[in-house]
């Protein structure tokens, strides 16, 4: 896990790479080629995790000199890869996993995207033919931005590299904003919300031909979207398969040359992988969990913690958070994130970060992705339910309804109102049947709707996913287009904050491939969720956490926040948004929203995101 940052074209600036020593404290590297397009610099900041000699620092030249890498990320399976390649005369100088992909870069081409099983986002400069390659891992864990200026281009690990070279515009972009105030949904396509600004799509590598003066860089799809499979499959074939393909993922994700510790929420998803993990290790009492805990309030998930931690007799470290400090963080994170971020979760995840950071752990494994991949989301139940019913699949339907009601506390009356209420929205006229504003009405934010009519359907569109029809369809659509790759910059942004590599089992390109295949089977069965996962891996789990059905994952008691510790800060990021977008937004519907922090109502969410939108514009000089 590391940094990088590279040039064409543009007067070389190292101040540039040292924006993100944070992503690699154990040392930097710095090269300069000169080239037809102009100056190529090539820099690095490295995060010892795997080969700790020097001899693996970076950039990389290979031994014939005519490659040069520059790395971020781990590549999972490097052992099997280098077999391979040493079986068929390649030799090595280190065992680092960076050489394996450069060595494999130049033996197999860009076919070696398609063999890696890991996170990664490299720059391979291959001198023999001036030609620069920018990949990026297939659901994109490890992100990779550039930017085209007059001089030339520029890539780099975070926004913050490269936002402000001349001839960036600084302007906000609009169809994004309108994606996350609305949508909540950041990072599903090329473009962020800095115009001009955009980042390699998962799955996706690009090239420069540097013969060229003034280059073109040519983006190329070397990922293929798994596909849902027509073939029926029993549960406990599925459970079987599943509780292997996990294991698997654990097995290599534990791969290190320091030691491994784990997030842990109390969920099913990151109890799995703790589980799972504590039971392959040779010494479990030394594998360290780290947990953020609520005392006293509803979102508090202390109990299952404890569970888990007992269960599997491993280190816990439960972390509080300090009310006090929430303001201070809340502006420190909107340099960390580069983009505005939709709810207070991040702060959660903030503060365990911190705490692993202080620890000197480098390495924790998280348990993003499984609610995607496995219809974890509660939400999903809404859908599902309207399949049900599409298919006349009575009985199923019932069962649903009846064990939601006695599980989630879910009424019969809030279920059969939202299906009624989306079947005839004019019966419901006037009606607030969600926590939903139109703060976009008569202002310019719904000038950029999207033309599909959601910020989903674009995706869609964009991946030729085609309609959803079902929860597998809907499963697909969330992994690959929308929900995921935001949650994976949160996680990015969030752990390299503090030197920290997060690892994240559930987003294995084997293991979403058989559960995206499996489409709507064995996801949701009755009110429960992930079945495929609690038949597969149940007994590596605690009894109190394999049977648990509410859904919290990172949490926060965000209601009271916002009333509270945050209400000076958000009240003043609206301000600031209106100040430098005078027409953005409906006035007078986000005052309505404002109203809600001097009473006891709950804050709508989308307040939040106005709030954050407004801090981020000022700090990074965002204008219309």
């Amino acid at each position: 896990m590391c940094g990088l940052y590279a040039s064409v074209g543009i007067e070389p600036d190292k101040l540039r790479l040292d924006r993100i020593s944070h992503r690699g404290p154990d040392g930097e590297g710095w090269a300069q080629y000169s080239t037809p397009s102009g100056i190529l610099c090539l820099g690095h900041r490295r995060l010892s995790i795997i080969d700790l000699d020097a001899r693996a620092n970076q950039p990389m030249v290979a031994l014939e000199g005519f490659y040069t890498i520059i790395q971020n990320g781990e590549i999972y399976n490097y052992k099997e890869l280098r077999e391979e390649l040493e079986i068929a005369g390649v030799e090595f100088r280190t065992s680092s996993d960076t050489e394996v992909l450069l060595n494999g870069f130049m033996f197999w081409g860009d076919e070696v995207f398609n063999r890696i099983r890991g996170m990664f986002a490299c720059i391979i400069y291959d001198k023999n033919n001036n030609k620069l390659y920018a990949a990026r891992d297939a659901y994109g864990i490890k992100p990779l931005y550039f930017v085209k200026t007059k001089d030339g281009f520029a890539f780099g690990s975070e926004i913050k590299q490269i936002y402000d070279l001349d001839g960036v515009s600084r302007r906000l972009n609009y169809p994004r904003t309108w994606d996350f105030l609305m949508s909540m949904t950041t990072d599903h396509t090329e473009e962020t919300m800095f115009d001009g600004v955009n980042q390699i799509r998962p799955g996706h590598y690009g090239v420069l031909n540097l013969e060229d003066s003034n280059p073109e860089l040519i983006l190329k799809r070397w990922f293929e979207i798994p596909k849902i499979k027509k073939k029926k499959i029993s549960l406990k074939q599925a459970a079987t398969l599943f509780r292997e393909k996990f294991i698997n993922s654990i097995k290599i994700h534990l791969r290190a040359d320091v030691p491994v510790g784990s997030c842990l929420s109390g969920g099913l998803d990151s109890s799995s992988v703790v589980g799972v993990a504590c039971k392959l290790l040779d010494e479990p009492q030394n594998f360290r969990t780290y947990s953020v805990i609520f005392p006293e309030t509803k979102v508090d998930e202390s109990k299952y913690i404890n569970c888990v931690n007992l269960y599997n007799k491993c280190r816990p470290n439960l972390v509080s958070i300090d009310e006090d400090r929430l303001e201070n963080v809340a502006k420190k994170l909107i340099y960390i994130q580069d983009e505005p971020f939709g709810s207070t979760s991040i702060f959660a995840q903030y503060f365990v970060f911190e705490a692993i950071g202080k620890d000197k752990i480098k390495v924790v494994l998280d348990g993003q992705g499984a609610d995607e991949q496995l219809a974890g989301y509660h939400g999903i139940f809404d859908f599902y339910q309207q399949s049900l019913w599409k298919r006349r699949k009575i009985f199923s339907l019932m069962r649903t309804i009846i064990e939601r009601k006695i599980w989630h506390n879910v009424s019969f009356f809030s279920i059969f109102q939202k299906y009624f209420a989306m079947k005839f929205p004019y019966l419901f006229k006037g009606k607030q049947i969600s926590n939903s504003v139109n703060i976009a009405l008569d202002a310019d934010l719904q000038k950029f709707a999207p033309k599909s009519g959601s910020t989903m359907n674009e995706a869609l569109l964009r991946d030729n996913l085609g309609q959803i029809d079902n929860i597998g369809d809907l499963c697909l659509a969330l992994t690959v287009g929308t929900n995921l790759p935001m949650l994976l910059r949160y996680e990015d942004r969030n752990s390299m904050a503090h030197s920290v590599e997060a690892r994240v089992p559930f987003v294995d390109i084997d293991l979403i491939e058989f559960t995206i295949g499996l489409g709507e089977q064995h996801k949701i069965f009755g009110g429960d969720t992930k079945k495929v996962l609690r038949e597969g891996v149940g007994d590596f789990l605690p009894y109190e956490v394999l049977f648990r059905r509410d859904k919290l994952g990172f949490s926060t008691p965000e209601d009271s926040w916002l009333h509270e510790p945050l209400k000076k800060f958000v009240k003043k990021g609206v301000e600031i948004c209106f100040d430098r977008f005078p027409t953005l937004l409906n006035r007078a519907e986000v005052n309505k929203l404002l109203s809600s922090l001097d009473s006891k109502e709950p804050v709508n969410g989308v307040l939040w995101r106005i709030a954050n939108l407004g801090h981020w514009a000022e700090y990074y000089e965002i204008g219309e």
